[in-house]
């Protein structure tokens, strides 16, 4: 397909490019039953190619081509910005946060002393407090602990 619109157009290819990846990512391929576009996105493509307003003419030829083009453009650019891409599991974490401190203690090891409180969770019943270090329950959540220490 590529070779015959290449020997098609007279000129360079640089400019139709984009209609030449356009006409073969929607092109019916019996090998996977579908279009390249609809077995990538799962959904047919929606050009704005015929959206047309009341009252307007269809154009005709080469006119339809480069009005093409020119609809193109802006968004072949806005698709050269860098994205963000994100994973499934990074769109669909839940973080927990704790509503309140229960407990508070001290251990003590060999040459140091270790603060320790058990923190409740926001989905997560008495059963489910856990202990955590104070100071990191500190440095993440400083509206539990807003004083330097809580007595034993």
């Amino acid at each position: 397909m590529f070779r015959a619109c290449v020997i098609d157009i007279k000129g360079s290819c640089d400019d139709h490019l984009p209609l030449i990846m356009f006409a073969y990512n929607n092109s019916y391929h019996s090998s996977i039953q579908m279009t390249p576009y609809e077995a990538l996105y799962g959904r047919r493509c929606r050009s704005p190619v015929g959206l047309f307003e009341v009252g307007e003419e269809a154009l005709i030829g080469p006119d339809l081509v480069y009005d093409a083009m020119e609809k193109v453009q802006p968004i072949r650019e806005d698709l050269r910005q860098p994205r963000v891409v994100r994973s499934p599991m990074q769109i669909l974490t839940y973080e927990e946060v704790p509503i309140e401190i229960l407990h508070r203690q001290v251990r003590r090891l060999r040459k140091k002393e270790v603060a320790s409180v058990k923190g409740l969770w926001s989905s997560q019943s008495i059963k489910g407090a856990t202990w955590e270090t104070e100071a990191t329950m500190k440095a993440k959540y400083p509206h539990l602990l807003p004083f330097d220490s809580i007595p034993a």
